[in-house]
């Protein structure tokens, strides 16, 4: 059972809602989980929460997405049709449709950002978009050269959080039209926020990419 608490205090504020996790039986703010639902006759992510019919909760860590596949999804989903009471979750499936599902909106963020012109790409722009927006963060290509590596500037933001080692050069340039693009950076904080939020979610659920996820946050990979 999904709890849903009061979204205004005393005051008449909103307040963000509070879910319950299917997978530890914990409440959190809704902020703090992803949804997932089910859909014809499996369960998939809903990484916008905006897909229709019946969601549930999971926080962002192994042990609950452990634990929601192996009975938590079962569980909330048993009256959900086509399941005839019972219903196995394939769990590499699942955490191969939220990879995709995480990369696709990680595009979709940076799409918005260059479309918006909240976008700088080239060491340079990169760099001084960095340090006169706060709050924006730098994407970083996994086979940047070593000139990027080596520059000072990248220690004081890896050391903040504020950088995220993503895909290639090639596979950076393709998202918004240049052949390679090894630094690039995201000016909106809005933006940023979500970028950083969603890219977490690779590292909490997705067991193949965790040891990538981990750079977004250590000095020492860098």
């Amino acid at each position: 059972m999904q709890l849903v608490k009061s979204t205004e205090n005393a005051h008449g504020a909103r307040r963000t809602p509070v879910r319950t996790c299917v997978g530890c039986g914990e409440e959190s703010p809704q902020t703090e989980l992803v949804r997932f639902v089910f859909d014809t006759d499996a369960v998939v992510p809903d990484l916008r929460g905006s897909s229709f019919g019946r969601g549930v909760y999971v926080h962002a860590a192994p042990k609950c997405f452990d634990l929601a596949c192996r009975f938590g999804f079962a569980k909330a989903f048993s009256k959900a049709p086509h399941t005839e009471g019972s219903l196995s979750v394939d769990k590499g499936r699942l955490e191969g449709e939220l990879s995709s599902a995480i990369d696709a909106r990680l595009e979709g963020l940076l799409r918005a950002a260059h479309r918006t012109g909240e976008l700088a790409w080239g060491t340079e722009f990169a760099f001084e978009a960095a340090s006169t927006h706060p709050g924006s963060i730098l994407l970083l290509a996994l086979d940047c050269g070593g000139s990027v590596l080596s520059e000072h500037r990248l220690d004081s933001l890896v050391a903040e959080g504020r950088v995220c080692p993503w895909k290639t050069k090639a596979e950076l340039g393709s998202l918004f039209g240049q052949p390679e693009v090894s630094l690039c950076a995201i000016r909106s904080k809005s933006i940023s926020f979500a970028f950083q939020s969603t890219y977490s979610l690779r590292s909490s659920f997705v067991s193949f990419v965790a040891t990538e996820g981990q750079a977004c946050k250590s000095p020492e990979v860098l």
